[in-house]
């Protein structure tokens, strides 16, 4: 299960090493030190996921009709609470039997990406709109990738100071 990165922890719905409990596992990446924090109050860990959005702390829990996102309120204070923010009707949803979901994830605009093998979605969370991207009728069915992709990394200064070989093409490098 991929952690959550907020304000410099990686928070775990479920603890790293598979165990089940009633708390999230939360790793403080300064300090190197594991805590635990109350969990949202999910029916089922099985069909949730945390996420981190917008600087919110965000869980999330595919039900019968869509997801519920709840958002954690006084994150790090001593009343910090889970409130449910969002409840998303899902169209393909309907008449289908509930699946865990392949893809839920978010970014710092504020859209959740939401998809199961029988639809992809993105709702934003600012504007409260949803907007389905494909959706696949029972028996065809989507393969959609649980690794998401952004565009974070900062280029290390070693690869501006290398030297060109003067026969080498753009973007090949051949050794001599």
């Amino acid at each position: 299960m991929t952690p959550a990165a907020l304000h410099g922890h990686l928070h775990w719905l479920q603890h790293p090493e598979g165990r089940l409990t009633n708390h999230t596992a939360v790793f403080n990446m300064v300090d190197e030190t594991f805590k635990q924090m109350t969990s949202p109050p999910v029916t089922s860990k099985f069909f949730a996921d945390l996420l981190a959005i917008d600087k919110f702390l965000m869980a999330s829990e595919f039900t019968n009709l869509g997801v519920d996102l709840w958002v954690m309120e006084g994150y790090g204070a001593m009343d910090e609470r889970w409130e449910l923010r969002h409840r998303v009707v899902l169209p393909w949803m309907r008449g289908v039997t509930l699946e865990r979901p392949l893809l839920i994830e978010g970014g710092n605009d504020g859209d959740v990406i939401m998809g199961t093998a029988y639809g992809l979605g993105v709702y934003n969370v600012k504007s409260k709109t949803f907007r389905t991207v494909i959706t696949v009728k029972p028996p065809d069915a989507l393969l959609l990738s649980r690794n998401m992709l952004r565009e974070s990394l900062v280029p290390h200064t070693f690869f501006d100071n290398q030297q060109q070989h003067p026969t080498c093409l753009p973007l090949f490098h051949f050794l001599s």
